[in-house]
């Protein structure tokens, strides 16, 4: 099920979304509607500044440690969560018996 999904939303979202011109022309109305010019030089200043090029540079990085401390902590608890979700779909009769047991009779 799950890959079909992602198959399908990269064929309908994947190109207009993966689109910088697309998310730029979607976005800029949004900030106009939060910052004033003067602001928004700000913000392009801030960026040039040592901070804000620190800021960019380690980004990926930052990321990076923060999705492995998110797995860290959520880890533990999939086991349970996954039992929930296996009653929950073999309650309503998408999951059989025998996807939890396969050598079950």
């Amino acid at each position: 099920m799950q890959k079909l999904v992602i198959e399908e939303s990269r064929n309908e979202f994947g190109t207009r979304f993966g689109d910088l011109k697309y998310l730029t022309d979607l976005q800029t109305p949004i900030y106009a509607e939060h910052f004033t010019p003067e602001e928004m030089l700000e913000i392009v200043a801030f960026w040039e500044t040592p901070s804000g090029q620190k800021l960019m540079s380690t980004a990926p990085a930052v990321s990076q440690s923060f999705l492995t401390k998110l797995q860290e902590e959520t880890f533990p608890m999939m086991p349970a969560f996954q039992g929930r979700i296996d009653a929950r779909l073999r309650a309503a009769g998408m999951l059989s018996d025998l996807s939890v047991n396969p050598s079950a009779p």
